[in-house]
């Protein structure tokens, strides 16, 4: 990723749902770093497009 960021926690949902129309968990981790068009969460690498919400979480 391109930019470091301070680390704030947030709970991100997908857009994605699977072969049962279910929405996958929510990720719940600490935001790394991102770039223009995607953000990285944990290890988890997301392409801003992917993204249905993103909460912010109090430290």
């Amino acid at each position: 990723m391109s930019k470091e960021f301070d680390q704030r926690p947030v709970a991100v949902q997908l857009k994605e749902v699977d072969e049962n129309g279910d929405r996958p968990e929510e990720i719940v981790d600490f935001v790394q770093g991102y770039a223009e068009d995607k953000v990285v969460i944990g290890e988890h690498v997301i392409a801003l497009n992917d993204l249905r919400c993103v909460l912010l979480l109090s430290d």
